[in-house]
């Protein structure tokens, strides 16, 4: 978008920017997953449509385009389990309920993660109920009240590459690369000291997140903005890297991670430790009109200031601090240089 609100374009296209965020939601998470699956099938069946023309073709010229997706617990698994589906291909799947019903979907494995894996008792398998998280173990500790093993299991799952690898085809509706925000409580705390006038006031943020930017998997057209695209602190991962040989990438590894810590309901399901660095902090982008402004930097410990340096902290369940993400979308797809369009004729994004 220009500064005078005029439709962005690429080759031709008007790009409608989207940003999603999926709040905490506990076990509604399973209908959050279902939403997404139903966009994204939808969004490919628009793409078939522009590409095979009819009377009832929709307009050529007119992309639709995810761009960012943030979560938060619940919602925060979702994001990730969703860009895992979609960096394996999109398969239409009939699936029988329970009560004999049909479902259709084209993500299999994010239901599969939601609705058949996902369950308080079982014969069948581990469930929340069930003891394999202290079973066996050598210190025999609970560290949660259900067992939070049965996440960790859909997780190795969803990240086991299947035989042979797939080859996927970017998708149109998706933003190259695609920006994918996880929210987390990040229980040791990061330290800053804030300025007021003369004083400065010492804080520890427990409001932490993870930034993770996918390539290969949708169409360039820059429709991301200058404060997503500019923050430092993003991790980089390809589908390549999820789709090669043996293993999905410790990149990848490290995003699965982050949905394990997201969805960390306290007490109810084990907290995580995660892997961080000092670089990870540094210039991060917040969502806060502050483009130009000097970045705030945390307060190191004696000895921490030097970049690289590597240390870890505890997480749980990202909701705790921020359930409904929808800064990080909204400034991932703002406009750079105006105030976004209201009007019908002339918004293109939300």
């Amino acid at each position: 978008m220009t500064n005078t609100n005029e439709p962005s374009t690429e080759n031709g296209d008007c790009i409608y920017r989207i940003g999603l965020t999926m709040a905490g939601a506990i076990s509604a998470g399973a209908y959050t997953a279902g939403v997404f699956d139903y966009l994204i099938s939808a969004l490919s069946q628009w793409e078939k449509a522009k590409a095979s023309p009819t009377e009832e073709q929709p307009n050529a010229k007119f992309q639709p385009q995810i761009v960012a997706i943030s979560g938060a617990s619940a919602g925060g698994m979702t994001a990730v389990l969703g860009t895992i589906a979609l960096g394996r291909t999109l398969i239409p799947t009939n699936k029988k309920t329970t009560s004999g019903g049909d479902i259709n979907c084209v993500l299999p494995e994010l239901y599969s993660a939601w609705v058949e894996k996902v369950r308080m008792v079982s014969d069948i398998g581990p469930s929340f109920l069930s003891n394999e998280d202290v079973e066996g173990k050598v210190d025999n500790k609970v560290r949660s009240l259900l067992n939070a093993s049965l996440l960790d299991q859909i997780c190795e799952s969803a990240l086991r590459v299947p035989t042979p690898p797939p080859q996927v085809a970017p998708y149109a509706f998706l933003a190259e690369p695609l920006h994918v925000y996880v929210t987390l409580t990040n229980l040791d705390g990061v330290e800053y000291y804030i300025s007021f006038a003369n004083e400065k006031y010492r804080m520890l943020n427990h409001g932490d997140r993870k930034h993770f930017t996918i390539t290969g998997i949708g169409k360039d057209c820059g429709a991301a903005s200058a404060w997503a695209k500019s923050d430092p602190t993003r991790l980089p991962l390809s589908v390549a890297q999820l789709n090669q040989a043996g293993a999905a990438s410790s990149g990848w590894q490290a995003m699965g991670q982050a949905a394990l810590a997201t969805g960390a309901f306290p007490i109810g399901l084990a907290a995580r430790v995660l892997p961080a660095d000092t670089a990870d902090y540094m210039d991060r982008k917040w969502p806060l009109p502050t483009v130009n402004a000097n970045p705030i930097n945390p307060t190191w410990p004696d000895g921490w200031a030097q970049e690289g340096k590597q240390f870890h902290f505890v997480a749980v369940d990202g909701g705790a601090i921020d359930n409904e993400p929808f800064e990080l979308a909204r400034y991932a797809i703002k406009n750079d240089n105006a105030d976004n369009a209201r009007d019908a004729e002339r918004a293109d994004r939300s």
